[in-house]
């Protein structure tokens, strides 16, 4: 199933965010590319950093941080892209670019420029699982969609630095000692971590259209996708939330499974 069927968008213009790790950048490109498809105009941005390999993905990228001034520039290429990415600056590594503040994002969606508005909120340094800091995610508030992703790698896997970003705020969410550090991030603790009031959707409206993306899932490992979707399903605390099992990976056929 292709990943835009999923979402099931009938009026535009939506704002989906993405949040987590295991594969946010992947996911977002590969809906950017399905509804190019379908004749819709995409803007591609963040709200933390982007890497400047990423940006050059889009069919334009544009780097401008006076909003007015990056308005004009997406009104002279949008009739010649379909896909524009928007940050801000180009860091001092040169490597990573520089998000656009979140109140950017109401006022580009108020433009009606765009069908499709992608915003990464969240970094997770290619980590496949990501538990937020304080100030994380920074999510939109005019977000339409969520989509919090993880990779199904992680499940089962000790609490380190390997697998997931910031594993010491996964350890203190499950109230474990971080010196004496032998936990396993299993199905009941990935669970706990993304409904905790602290973890992963915390502060999103209840009301909202949440997606949990379980990622990177082959034949394999669909049994084990499936458990975590049970387990999450079990403990989810949000009325709309679908539960996906996927490999964003497979261009053809995105998402293999939808736990509603």
């Amino acid at each position: 199933m292709n990943f835009y069927q999923v979402l099931n968008i009938k009026k535009f213009p939506k704002v989906i965010s993405f949040i987590g790790g295991g594969g946010k950048t992947t996911a977002i490109f590969l809906l950017a590319r399905e509804y190019d498809r379908l004749g819709k105009k995409i803007l591609i941005t963040t709200t933390t950093h982007f890497s400047l390999n990423q940006g050059n993905k889009a069919s334009q990228l544009i780097i401008e941080p006076e909003y007015n001034k990056a308005i004009y520039q997406i009104k002279k290429y949008e009739k010649q892209h379909q896909i524009l990415c928007l940050a801000t600056k180009i860091l001092k590594d040169k490597r990573k670019l520089k998000g656009v503040p979140q109140n950017w994002i109401e006022k580009i969606k108020r433009e009606e420029i765009f069908d499709i508005i992608l915003v990464e909120a969240d970094g997770a340094r290619r980590k496949p699982f990501k538990v937020p800091a304080e100030h994380e995610p920074v999510l939109p508030r005019q977000s339409d969609k969520i989509i919090a992703v993880m990779g199904i790698e992680a499940l089962n896997r000790p609490i380190t630095s390997q697998y997931i970003h910031r594993p010491e705020r996964a350890l203190f969410l499950l109230g474990k000692n971080e010196e004496k550090n032998d936990t396993l991030l299993t199905e009941e603790y990935i669970s706990k971590i993304f409904f905790h009031k602290q973890g992963i959707l915390k502060e999103i409206d209840r009301e909202k259209e949440v997606y949990i993306l379980i990622n990177k899932v082959d034949k394999e490992k669909q049994l084990k996708a499936f458990q975590l979707a049970y387990q999450l399903r079990k403990e989810s605390t949000f009325p709309n939330l679908k539960i996906l099992i996927g490999q964003i990976q497979d261009l053809q056929n995105p998402i293999k499974f939808i736990i509603e």
